[in-house]
Order: structure tokens, then sequence, then C-alpha cells
């Protein structure tokens, strides 16, 4: 047996050794009264050319469904003591893949005291590596893989900018951020041709801060080790199920939300590279 699937459309075909390939024929159709009418002539087929003796299967009873044919194709074969090969049992097998990434990241820190921006910091350059385990979902042809992503990233700077409260003045800003970020989420490929796939991506991020240093004006000085939230999108494109290259935009983390006045709103776009060294 053969299917061809495309959206909403599922079409089964047969071959014999007497007969080619031939389409199973279904039809569902508009009846003059509003009623719908199915064509099952499918039925007719199997019992005129899949009979078998020591088959007891009534074909007027099979749905025109993947599991009912595969069930009644799979019975005539080891009745006909052919052999076959069940394809849709070998891809129902769980799979699941493990990468390894590193990514540049250029982000932008602003710092606001009860709503009012005092710092704007852009292009601030961070690193991160970390491992990728993916978990394909056994239906469409394994194009949704839920992934699970930890990564060590860190950056640090010494900047000096104006002083929004006081443009005749400037300030220093000091910013010594260290972290586990697990990214938790969903995968959406599509594939090209056998060799190329382009994919997008959609995560919930947890950060564990290991360091969280602020050092605001030489004289406000924040240290935070709570959770941080935020979420993150990408689109990538990898080559021979192997690499893999992503550009991924994450939202608001606010670094300072253990301070009732002060927020530090991080965001950014990171360039991550990957490579896929085992899938199972």
């Amino acid at each position: 047996m053969y299917s061809y699937e495309e959206k909403n459309l599922v079409r089964f075909f047969f071959k014999t050794n007497e007969s080619a390939i031939t389409q199973l024929i279904h039809k569902k159709y508009l009846l003059a009264e509003g009623q719908i009418g199915e064509n099952n002539s499918y039925r007719k087929q199997i019992a005129a050319n899949l009979q078998c003796e020591n088959l007891s299967t009534n074909s007027i009873k099979l749905q025109y469904r993947k599991k009912s044919l595969t069930s009644y194709f799979g019975k005539y074969n080891e009745c006909k003591n052919s052999l076959f090969v069940d394809f849709e049992r070998k891809n129902d097998k769980e799979k699941f893949s493990f990468s390894i990434k590193s990514g540049l990241m250029l982000n932008s820190l602003s710092i606001l005291n009860s709503n009012t921006e005092i710092v704007k910091h852009n292009n601030l350059i961070g690193y991160k590596i970390g491992l990728s385990f993916g978990h394909y979902l056994p239906f469409n042809n394994n194009k949704w893989t839920l992934l699970a992503e930890p990564a060590f990233q860190m950056f640090k700077f010494d900047k000096t900018s104006p002083n929004f409260l006081f443009p005749n003045e400037t300030v220093n800003t000091v910013v010594d951020y260290k972290s586990i970020e697990l990214s938790l989420g969903i995968r959406q490929s599509i594939f090209l041709n056998q060799a190329s796939t382009i994919f997008i991506n959609g995560f919930t991020v947890i950060d564990f801060p290991l360091v969280l240093e602020i050092e605001y004006k030489n004289s406000l000085n924040f240290e935070n080790k709570t959770p941080l939230l935020n979420f993150s999108i990408g689109a990538g494109f990898e080559y021979k199920s192997r690499y893999s290259v992503e550009l991924r935009y994450s939202t608001n983390r606010n670094l300072l939300n253990d301070f009732l006045v002060f927020d530090g709103k991080l965001r950014g776009i990171a360039l991550v590279l990957g490579y896929k060294f085992l899938e199972t």
C-alpha cells in the first residue's frame, strides 16, 4: 500500500504482482438535498484484488483511513506469505537529536527609575555556548520538534554615557552578567530538498543568574540572583541535517526585577551556530 498526503488531501494506492499502482477510490460529494454522499469503491477494489483464503477481514467494514487500511494490507501480506516492510511503524519510532551551539549576542540595556529611562546602552556584545536536545514529534514527517536548550551566557562592559537627568553630566555604568539560561520551545521545519532545511523557533526562556552586578553612577549597586523570564523567536537554515545557522530575537528581560523602583531591560538579537553531533 502507498499513500499521498498534502494538507487535508489523503489518497491511498495499492499494487499487486498482477497490477500496476492503482488508486483506491474514495470520494465524498454533495447531494441535491444538501446531504453528503460517499463513493466507497475502494472496498470493491479490495474485495476483487486483495482476498486470501485465510483472511477473514471483511472489506465492507474497512474505513478509508491509514490505520484501518494498513492493518488489512499487513494481514493480507502475512496471509500470502509475502515479504513486506511497514514503513509507518518505522517512522513511529521515537527520534531525538543532540547539538552543540554557540552564539554571538548584540544587546541593548536600559535602566529605568520609576519608568523614567536614566541610562541606555546599545550594541553590547555578549557570548553564549550550550546544548540543544530535540524530540521529533511522530507525525507530519518529523516537521515539528520539541526543544530544550541549556546554555551559559555572559557579557561585561564598563561605559560612560550622558546623564539623562542632567545633560551636562556623564555617568559610568558597569555591568557583569553571567547566567545559565534554559530555553524551552518548539521548531517547525520546512524541507527544501534532501540537504537543505529552513526552520522557525519559538521559546520560553528561564534565566538563572550566576553573577548579575550593575554599578551605576558610582553610587548605586545592584545584585540579583532571582530567575528571570522572557521569550525568544528565531529563524534559520540547516544543511545536511548537521550544520545550522540561526538569527534569534529575545524580548525584554528585567535584570532588576527584585527592585521596586528600578528596571533593567535587556533585549537583543543573537547569531547562533549549531552542529548536530547525534541523531537517533
